[in-house]
């Protein structure tokens, strides 16, 4: 019982401190909190019950919205609470199906009482086969920052009077490509840029030295030549820190050879490369990408990027990361050619796709005896071209054969390698962990000295091994 007193009288010691504090400190802590997170802080104590209309970020998200009952509910509430906030919004998400026309004025309602000059983040996702149309007068506030727009139908040209707008979205919006140029032109402070399931454009282009566009996201975007399933949009871009592409298929190809820090390719569909995806990326992707420093391919964008043999020197490439990498012959063999014509790649990353590793219990004993002969332990006679690499990591690893047989190749054709990590999946336990690490310790190597990391972070194993 006096255990309970004293946590009873802490608590009540940290409720009364929580009553002191000024209203304006909490209101620089529910900045950092979700609507949830600050209604939640509120109603724990009964002193900050009226704190719940200062609350800065708002997001009203529907649920449930098949049930009319439901929708009245959610709209009496989102309104309720509008009308009794006293300050300043500074970020507002609405994710809401206006069912076409007939609840768009109580969107607008809404907009009326959250675009006041405090409001720094706005995203409107208007769920449903019809697009909201609203007049851009709506959108009046000086210092936004990041705007979303999901399912809309707004007079975008409008946008380029946003003068601080350093973030913006489109999505699922029919997009002319003279807009995508005067919104990349004229938003004097736009940084990112991204674009999803959005059509009606052919090209982008974003040449304007005066832009400080960053990072441009293309996400499962359309050309308006609608009747062709691959018909690619043209990018002729100058420069970029960022360049990020997921779509089902790759569908587009550069003008020129851009400016880029980090590129993304990520191929979404589940579905073998086709001969024209393949033959785009060699004739009309791959030779534009000389001036490139960071590749990251994810989805079936390997298998699309390696389909032929290269013949263009990647010269500025620096680092490769490979998500959801498909274990195989075929693969290695790619990544070897890819390796071999990126002659200053110093780092290397590799995360398995889980679908192709290996059962760890079936297999565990079996490549043990494959890898356990003296003729593993011959110096490696095949020339490599690169001589590079420093740091692998590699993730997802279950040490099926074909993933031994990459790391045992990478020890013997990389002369300058210094740090390998291999993190295992959860399912591995220590002792396998540590027998992979001992196997691996006894390949050939070119390198005169390399740290091998097996494990994760609670159980690891480092092994530093001279040649």
């Amino acid at each position: 019982m006096a255990g309970s007193s004293s946590c009873g009288t802490k608590i009540s010691k940290a409720a009364d401190f929580l009553s002191s504090l000024p209203d304006n400190v909490f209101t620089v802590i529910f900045s950092f909190l979700t609507t949830k997170e600050a209604f939640s802080t509120c109603i724990s104590c009964k002193k900050l019950k009226h704190l719940m209309t200062v609350i800065p970020n708002v997001e009203c998200k529907e649920t449930g919205n098949d049930c009319l009952t439901k929708k009245r509910e959610f709209m009496e509430s989102v309104s309720r609470f509008l009308e009794n906030h006293d300050s300043l919004i500074k970020t507002f998400h609405l994710s809401f199906n206006p069912l076409g026309y007939r609840y768009r004025s109580d969107v607008f309602y809404w907009l009326s009482f959250v675009l006041k000059n405090g409001l720094e983040e706005l995203d409107l996702v208007f769920d449903g086969s019809n697009n909201l149309m609203f007049l851009p007068s709506l959108l009046t506030a000086p210092n936004l920052k990041v705007l979303k727009l999901s399912h809309c139908v707004v007079n975008l040209p409008s946008i380029i009077g946003f003068k601080s707008l350093k973030s913006l979205l489109l999505g699922s919006m029919d997009i002319p490509e003279s807009v995508i140029g005067l919104i990349c032109c004229h938003c004097e402070s736009l940084q990112h840029f991204t674009l999803e399931y959005c059509s009606g454009f052919t090209k982008i282009e974003i040449l304007d030295p005066k832009s400080k566009l960053e990072t441009l996201i293309l996400n499962d975007c359309q050309t308006m030549i609608l009747d062709n399933l691959f018909a690619p949009f043209a990018l002729k871009i100058s420069s970029l820190k960022t360049l990020s592409i997921r779509q089902k298929i790759i569908n587009f190809f550069f003008v020129g050879s851009p400016h880029i820090n980090n590129l993304i390719l990520c191929r979404q569909a589940e579905v073998p490369v086709t001969r024209q995806e393949s033959r785009n990326m060699k004739d009309r992707i791959i030779g534009s990408l000389g001036n490139v420093r960071t590749l990251q391919l994810a989805g079936w964008a390997f298998e699309c990027f390696t389909a032929y043999r290269l013949n263009h020197q990647l010269s500025k490439l620096e680092k490769i990361l490979l998500l959801d990498f498909n274990v195989c012959l075929k693969n290695m063999e790619g990544l070897t050619n890819l390796i071999g014509h990126a002659d200053g790649v110093k780092k290397l990353h590799i995360s398995i796709n889980e679908n192709t590793s290996g059962n760890i219990d079936s297999d565990f004993e079996r490549v043990l005896e494959h890898f356990s002969g003296d003729d593993y332990r011959l110096p490696p006679t095949v020339a490599f071209r690169n001589s590079a690499v420093h740091i692998i990591n590699i993730q997802g690893f279950t040490g099926t054969l074909y993933e031994m047989s990459h790391i045992k190749f990478m020890l013997a054709h990389f002369p300058r390698l210094r740090y390998l990590e291999v993190t295992p999946i959860k399912e591995m336990d220590e002792a396998q962990s540590g027998a992979y690490a001992d196997l691996i310790s006894d390949f050939p190597m070119l390198s005169a000295s390399v740290e091998i990391v097996m494990g994760s972070e609670e159980h690891f194993i480092c092994k530093n091994i001279e040649a």
